[in-house]
């Protein structure tokens, strides 16, 4: 189920929003915690940006499954009442841009679990050495 699942089709955009990401990070080593099924990782490396995102849910056996029910539970919270996430856009403008940036996770997950990119670390135990990245989202 959608156990453990704790963002969903984030992207770029919103997180340049939601974290107040400046021109400047653009040459920083960022760590995505509890990164979720974000397109952010896949969108920050495209423009040649250094990401590595982490979450333990990355390890859940069938990825698109958990994926769809969280697709089928968001519309639903959303058709029940639009103004539960207090969205900024109308719903289904909000719903298209979540469904691409989870298209866009999906298909970016396995070229980025090969290259290190996605890795199933969870706070507060991080595998990776002090300093190894200059900024982390939490």
């Amino acid at each position: 189920g959608l156990k453990g699942l704790t963002a969903l089709g984030f992207g770029l955009d919103d997180y340049r929003l939601m974290f107040d990401l400046k021109s400047e990070d653009e040459s920083k080593k960022i760590l995505d915690c509890h990164a979720g099924a974000s397109a952010f990782s896949a969108q920050w490396s495209a423009l040649g940006r250094s990401v590595v995102a982490c979450d333990p849910w990355y390890q859940a056996k069938d990825l698109e499954k958990t994926l769809h029910e969280a697709r089928v539970w968001l519309q639903q919270k959303i058709g029940q009442d639009p103004q539960h996430l207090g969205l900024s856009v109308p719903a289904e403008s909000f719903l298209k841009e979540h469904e691409a940036n989870i298209d866009t996770f999906l298909r970016d997950f396995n070229i980025g679990v090969a290259s290190g990119r996605y890795q199933t670390d969870a706070l507060p135990n991080l595998s990776f050495k002090d300093g190894a990245f200059d900024i982390a989202l939490v």
